[in-house]
């Protein structure tokens, strides 16, 4: 019997306290840095590209055809029937640019951001971009590089808030936006004082005029993309190209633990992710990667899907731009969704969007019942058996009843990543079962420029985040506290610490908190607790702070939320349990008792209902659910901030009873291992 697959090789002197560095095991002699000796930057990778490959399409884009308004009947949930305006888009088919034109553009427009009308910006300079993922998202991003402009990124659904600390922590004065924010820009405009150049896209709805009219009345220059870009084809480029260790992006981080962080990421930075991806993950799919095309929705604010389009550049394949609002059939109108008109080969997606995929499909089935549900639940045991066993396909199954699955995603997806958080095993199964393809997980930062690990191509398991990626090396360093340490047994555990190329030079503004993870020797502390598996992979098993990230990438601070859901009049204290799994966290409630039984009393519970029993009545449990909600409305939380399932107990949490310590902190390792049935089967029962 062959030996085992091991996919990660240990390297140097082991150190106390820590693991020995951990490599990919096809590069355990070097650290990769580029993908070729002619690509050192992000400007360079579309000029090798475009020299390669001219005639070959590199981005394309649906125009619209027309807006379709309906009306439709809704009954809300007091059961009060009202009409309701449902908007729905006609596409056409995508319009490609190829590499040559793409490039040459580019190259214009960077030349047209250093030209006075647009504000003369020059190397150094730094341009956001505040917008939806778009081809002119990646077409001003890449004009910025051929001059050497930083590109400050930030989300297009950040709030207020996070929105106006980005723009004023870089000190923007130049920005391109989605037409549709610019009135909340026009809102948020004295708060702005740097501002003076706007760009938006126009290529979907048209803007407010209203809002163009009031933000030049402020002395705003405001330019549609189409009119920026008229201006930019008439000029002769003139690139100024970045060097390798000059800052590419500022890339501002969603989390919820106070300001925004913004992320140094160099030029080197990218081109070697995109060199680590190109070898473990494109250069093993069952397609040649020239002419492949990859479906673009995820955010660009985003490393992973910064990276993923500059991987799928460098190698020759084909962004077809999409929307979530436009991505299948059953949300356009007279015209197929982007995934069948784009057929894609290869995808990318968060953990939430492939269990909402599941739980539709699911769903269906179990409408249908009857022979077909039983029919489906055969043939999908059936083949799981087999991906069990090794093997991707079964050809009778795949032909005969996934293909109606597959042709949801456009019908020749050859591979899909999942990366964000973590995927849960039963989905992994499904989607493999179902898509008749590669599902690979990977784990990554912002701080470590995407991927630090990724799923071998036809590994088997599931709820492992796979190898180091060739540009980088990684070790376990103990966490004695937590009862992590690389001596455990049977398997090692630890802090995952990182270093390598894709390492990124620390967080804006920030250098206290530079100091604090980004640690000597050019090791970046990640925070999250990992175990080496016996085949050299990775993982994840716990987080070192109280800092969670939910399955679609958003990342919750539990303490912060704590604090806002104990002014809630019902709450004497609370445990906030999350699961990287779920899309909503929960809350373990000790109830306020006598504001509890007053509310009881007073809706109907008799007065002598004993404690024990009030607080595990479902009417008392829904009652202190919808209290937390207005609470968590009233405090401006955000929706992914608030509780899918409450759990009351009826003791209170003290020093003696070991919940909490001397200081009145909350132990929450010690609460959620007492409460770990009430965790496991009814906040977070298992995903079926």
């Amino acid at each position: 019997m062959p030996a085992e697959q091991v996919y990660s090789t240990p390297v140097g002197e082991p150190v106390e306290g820590e693991s020995q560095a951990l490599r990919y095991y096809e590069t355990a002699d070097r650290i990769l840095t580029t993908p070729t000796e002619e690509v050192t930057t992000v400007y360079e990778l579309l000029k090798y590209s475009a020299s390669k490959r001219p005639n070959l399409r590199a981005v394309g884009t649906r125009p619209l055809v027309k807006v379709h308004v309906e009306e439709k009947d809704v009954t809300n949930l007091q059961g009060v029937t009202e009409k309701k305006k449902w908007t729905y888009l006609e596409l056409g088919p995508y319009v490609w640019k190829t590499y040559k034109e793409f490039y040459e553009l580019c190259e214009k427009v960077g030349t047209a951001l250093t030209t006075e009308e647009l504000g003369s910006l020059t190397a150094g300079s730094r341009f956001g971009i505040y917008a939806e993922t778009c081809e002119q998202w990646l077409t001003l991003a890449s004009g910025c590089f051929s001059q050497g402009i930083t590109v400050a990124t930030i989300y297009a659904n950040l709030g207020e808030e996070g929105v106006v600390y980005s723009l004023n922590d870089t000190a923007l004065s130049h920005i391109l936006t989605d037409g549709s924010l610019l009135p909340s820009i026009l809102k948020t405009l004295d708060k702005l004082p740097l501002l003076k150049y706007i760009i938006y896209t126009d290529h979907r709805e048209p803007a407010a005029e209203a809002s163009i009219s009031a933000l030049e009345g402020k002395g705003i220059k405001v330019f549609s993309f189409t009119q920026f870009l008229t201006i930019a084809m008439a000029l002769e480029s003139k690139p100024n190209p970045p060097k390798p260790q000059d800052v590419a992006v500022i890339m501002y981080t969603s989390g919820t633990t106070g300001v925004p962080k913004g992320v140094m990421i160099t030029h080197a930075n990218i081109v070697a992710s995109v060199a680590a991806g190109s070898l473990v993950v494109l250069s093993k799919f069952s397609v040649p990667m020239e002419g492949a095309v990859y479906c673009s929705f995820l955010p660009l604010a985003h490393i992973l899907e910064l990276v993923i389009e500059h991987i799928i550049l460098f190698n020759g394949g084909e962004l077809a731009y999409g929307s979530a609002r436009t991505m299948t059939d059953n949300l356009v109108k007279d015209c197929r969704g982007d995934l069948g008109e784009s057929k894609p080969h290869l995808m990318a997606g968060v953990p939430v969007l492939w269990e909402r995929i599941r739980k539709g499909a699911l769903e269906k089935i179990k409408t249908a019942g009857g022979l077909k549900a039983k029919l489906f639940n055969w043939a999908f045991n059936y083949k799981l058996k087999i991906v069990n066993g090794g093997s991707p396909h079964a050809p009778i199954v795949d032909k005969l009843i996934f293909s109606k699955f597959q042709e949801i995603i456009g019908g020749r997806v050859v591979g899909i990543v999942s990366g964000g958080a973590p995927l849960s095993h039963s989905t992994h199964q499904f989607l493999r079962v179902i898509f008749n393809c590669p599902v690979i997980q990977g784990y990554g930062l912002t701080e470590t420029t995407g991927l630090l690990t990724a799923q071998p191509m036809h590994h088997m398991g599931t709820e492992i985040v796979g190898a180091p990626f060739p540009c980088a090396e990684v070790k376990l360093v103990d966490v004695p506290e937590m009862g992590y340490t690389h001596k455990d047994v049977p398997l090692p555990r630890g802090e995952i610490w990182a270093r390598g190329a894709g390492i990124t030079l620390g967080y804006y503004n920030q250098p206290e908190k530079t100091k604090e993870e980004f640690k000597e020797g050019g090791w970046f502390a990640t925070g999250d607790i990992a175990q080496l598996n016996k085949d050299g992979t990775l993982s994840i098993v716990d987080r070192k702070k109280n800092l969670v990230k939910l399955s679609h990438g958003e990342y919750i601070a539990l303490e912060a939320m704590e604090a806002k859901y104990k002014q809630d009049p019902f709450v004497d204290d609370i445990c906030i349990v999350a699961n990287s799994q779920r899309d909503l966290p929960a809350a373990i409630v000790v109830p306020n008792k006598k504001n509890l039984t007053e509310w009881a009393v007073a809706n109907g519970f008799d007065a002598s209902t004993e404690w024990e029993v009030l607080v595990k009545d479902p009417k008392v449990v829904e009652a202190v659910k919808k209290s937390l909600l207005a609470t968590a409305t009233k405090e401006k939380m955000k929706a992914y901030e608030k509780p899918a399932g409450v759990y009351l107990v009826e003791e209170e949490w003290t020093v003696d009873s070991g919940m909490v310590t001397a200081a009145m902190k909350l132990k929450r390792q010690d609460v959620q291992k007492k409460y770990k049935q009430a965790i496991d089967e009814k906040l977070f029962p298992p995903l079926n």
